[in-house]
């Protein structure tokens, strides 16, 4: 996993600090997505929002890439 930027360092310490706690089990998945898509809803971890909708691909070691769109709450 790869993020880009001050909200990115947010993101892979709180995954992190969950894993090391055990509040995530197994293979990480979708656990990356979800965490990011809280983190784009919450407010108080915006200090500098860029604005516009979030932007994910995942890259396969195939070398494919799978492009996902985000809804967000308020219908970016």
């Amino acid at each position: 996993m790869a993020t880009i930027g001050d909200g990115g360092r947010r993101l892979q310490g709180t995954l992190a600090r969950d894993n090391n706690k055990g509040l995530i089990s197994g293979a990480m998945d979708y656990y990356p997505l979800e965490y990011l898509y809280r983190q784009t809803q919450d407010s108080s971890m915006n200090e500098d929002p860029v604005g516009g909708p979030v932007q994910v691909s995942k890259v396969y070691r195939s070398i494919r890439v799978e492009h996902f769109a985000v809804r967000t709450a308020n219908g970016l």
